[in-house]
């Protein structure tokens, strides 16, 4: 514990009201059970992000069966924090509670300013999330006349899955489910990734602070500031204020291995010392968030079979290039929602495949030369207008978007890393 965990009751009263959700309630008609089926129509493995989604998705298409979401997790709590441009709306939209117009990159002591308002950066917290979509979930599984039955098991762990005629016989800690459909909810896992794919971790460590001095600005977010030590691989901090006393501040690494919790940490309070002149004793540390993303260009195939489906981190919703997931997991649980109800073909692509081209090249780069990485994010967010930029980001960009990106960006450097990409592909194929 370091030493602005520790504050007195009355250090902490002097402080604001954080604008977080405390504490996630769940409905109780969610927990309910009075018959259990012989056969649940729909059974999704995992309550979290993409799980949730769903559920909330299949409810929206006018889903009326039976539907079981099945999870370790016993509680749920304020573990992280998504962001996302608003480019398109989805059921979570209007739940967010920090919405910028700007943002900022910063690299060499030079600050590159953005703004988009039409489409302004929002911030979603976990708590906010799961207590919305349950929300949602409980009310429709109250008057399961016409909605469906949805019915929560947190504390089990899926152990088998066996096909049977049709259906999947799910073995848990807790007995045995049938189910007509399964939609895997719960992350990467399974066979390692294809030889000629590259995969970059991005670790990160984010605190949760306040303060009593005004030092946010709540109207723009720093994306990544580079003016940090970059001796173990790319390296940056990343600042999401809530309010002018409250603000998400996360260190992140491109890079194999980071440094331990107490290093992430003790380069959190150094950073927040020389931006915000916050020195230990004047803020106080609400929560922790911390990660590994897998951020890959190996193909994904979220449809696994006639009824079975992978959805989120584990079925290729996180961008290769980015590790942004929120927005693609909402786009991909509304087409698995429209394949379970219309029962039609799982038909989406998170990106057309010039963008999942261009990611390929763009992870290769930055897994080969980490150094480069401050210079080119400059130059990106600089050259590139607000927004093609945001529309690149958010997986809706047009041709011209991309070319303009393409031509901010120096031709050479990542003509070589196609070069590579092209051909460790081509190498993997011939030993096939």
């Amino acid at each position: 514990m370091t030493v602005q965990d520790r504050f007195s009751v009355d250090s902490r009263s002097a402080l604001p009201q954080s604008l977080r959700l405390e504490k996630v309630e769940i409905p109780s008609a969610l927990l309910a059970l009075d018959t259990t089926p012989d056969v649940v129509d729909v059974v999704i493995l995992g309550a979290g992000c993409a799980g949730l989604s769903t559920a909330v998705a299949l409810v929206d298409e006018g889903f009326a069966g039976s539907m079981w979401l099945i999870d370790g997790r016993t509680d749920f709590t304020d573990d992280r924090t998504w962001c996302f441009w608003n480019v398109d709306r989805n059921p979570f939209t209007d739940t967010a509670i920090g919405a910028m117009d700007a943002w900022s990159v910063r690299s060499s002591g030079d600050t590159v300013d953005s703004a988009q308002p039409s489409t302004p950066y929002l911030v979603l917290p976990a708590t906010t999330f799961y207590q919305s979509a349950l929300d949602r979930l409980g009310e429709a599984s109250a008057d399961t006349d016409t909605n469906p039955a949805v019915h929560l098991r947190l504390g089990e762990r899926v152990l088998e899955q066996v096909e049977e005629g049709g259906v999947t016989r799910l073995v848990t800690d807790r007995g045995t489910v049938r189910a007509r459909t399964v939609i895997d909810a719960r992350g990467p896992r399974g066979p390692q990734r294809p030889a000629a794919s590259t995969t970059l971790l991005q670790r990160f460590v984010g605190v949760r602070i306040r303060t009593g001095a005004p030092v946010f600005d709540p109207e723009k977010c720093m994306l990544m500031d580079f003016d940090v030590d970059q001796a173990r691989g790319m390296h940056f901090m990343y600042v999401v204020p809530l309010s002018p006393r409250e603000a998400l501040v996360e260190n992140v690494y491109f890079a194999d291995t980071g440094p331990t919790e107490a290093g992430y940490r003790a380069e959190i309070d150094a950073y927040v010392a020389d931006r915000f002149g916050l020195a230990p004793g004047e803020f106080v540390v609400d929560g922790v968030e911390r990660g590994v993303i897998p951020m890959t260009d190996a193909p994904q195939h979220p449809a696994t079979g006639p009824r079975r489906f992978d959805v989120g981190s584990g079925a290729g919703a996180t961008r290769p290039s980015t590790g942004y997931a929120f927005l693609r997991i909402q786009r991909s649980a509304r087409a698995i929602a429209r394949a379970v109800v219309r029962d039609e073909p799982y038909e989406l692509q998170l990106s057309p495949k010039r963008i999942r081209a261009l990611d390929a090249v763009f992870l290769r780069f930055l897994r080969d030369h980490p150094e480069r990485g401050p210079l080119v994010f400059t130059r990106m967010f600089t050259r590139t207008p607000p927004a093609p930029l945001v529309r690149f980001l958010c997986d809706t960009s047009r041709p011209r978007d991309e070319l303009r990106l393409i031509l901010a960006l120096p031709i050479h450097w990542f003509l070589a890393a196609a070069v590579r990409t092209i051909w460790s592909r081509a190498r993997a194929r011939l030993h096939r």
